[in-house]
């Protein structure tokens, strides 16, 4: 079950002005696309963000399409279960068996975490042909990492939309303390916070975290 608020904005009529309000590339040539007018788009996103309705009023208003958004109930803790109802999945397991299941297919595009596309991928519309004549995109000016996080087997099923970077920091004073150097590699992350661990780091008496 998909709730949380539905958005439908309707646009028959197309106002130019609107194409320019933001300063899209994409929808530059657009105003009342034939390919666009009168298509109806339905988005699912794991998130309520308000930004995202000026956004969709101005696509609308310049194409004349009609797009809905729906938010899952759960937000991103529902959203890899939903995704995958909706989209289907298909991937190998156990012996080199595939498994594959078909989805519900309610939507048209999703707003999702790459962590939950590989098992969806297969059946996410392959983007590069798009990609490839669409120069205003400027796919190679997206970071290298992003890009390679939505293509599978040479092929693109996704564009990336936000990018969260997690760093590790660490306490200096401890490991001048302890004669200890920073980590260079995994497996001296995880010896370092066994070592770390259940230490008093801040003099309150108190055993401490590792990392």
């Amino acid at each position: 079950c998909v709730g949380g608020g539905v958005e439908i904005h309707m646009n028959p009529v197309c106002d130019c002005s609107q194409c320019a309000l933001f300063g899209s590339t994409f929808l530059q040539g657009k105003c009342c696309s034939p390919a666009l007018r009168g298509v109806w788009g339905t988005l699912l996103a794991f998130e309520r963000d308000e930004k995202w309705i000026p956004r969709l009023r101005e696509f609308s208003a310049c194409t004349g399409a009609r797009v809905s958004i729906t938010y899952t109930p759960g937000g991103e803790d529902s959203m890899e279960d939903v995704l995958r109802q909706d989209v289907g999945v298909r991937y190998r397991v156990k012996d080199d068996a595939l498994f594959s299941r078909a989805g519900a297919g309610i939507y048209d595009a999703y707003v999702v975490q790459a962590p939950w596309l590989p098992a969806v991928q297969d059946s996410l519309e392959n983007l590069s042909p798009w990609i490839a004549r669409t120069p205003s995109l400027d796919w190679l000016g997206i970071n290298g990492m992003s890009r390679q996080d939505v293509s599978f087997n040479s092929s693109v099923r996704a564009l990336p939309l936000d990018v969260d970077y997690i760093a590790i920091g660490w306490r200096a004073d401890v490991f001048e303390a302890h004669g200890k150097a920073p980590p260079e590699t995994l497996e001296e992350l995880a010896e370092l916070s066994e070592y770390f661990s259940g230490k008093d780091h801040n003099g309150d008496g108190e055993p401490d975290w590792g990392f």
